[in-house]
């Protein structure tokens, strides 16, 4: 079952460029919702913004509810190492 919106620890994906993201937090009102998502992003696919924010080791970037989509994976947690989990491929 997919959650909408996200909660923490749920798998989304950035409209824009169809890159992975985990909800780390989530904030805002109901009507403006945000949520701090660290990106997945894979190399050949990333936006030009992911790359830059990579080159600078930020990888955790805020996004407006509009801006993300639901991933089918399930729902699992991200393990400690933070390594990329390995979800569902982007549609």
């Amino acid at each position: 079952m997919i959650h909408w919106p996200p909660r923490v620890g749920d798998y989304v994906r950035i409209a824009a460029s169809g890159e992975l993201g985990l909800v780390v937090e989530a904030a805002g009102h109901d009507d403006d919702p945000r949520f701090l998502v660290r990106v997945y992003p894979e190399a050949e696919t990333a936006s030009p913004r992911t790359r830059a924010l990579i080159a600078t080791s930020a990888l955790h970037i805020v996004h407006r509810l509009h801006e993300l989509e639901p991933d089918p994976s399930p729902s699992p947690r991200e393990d400690e190492s933070g390594a990329a989990p390995s979800p569902a491929a982007p549609p």
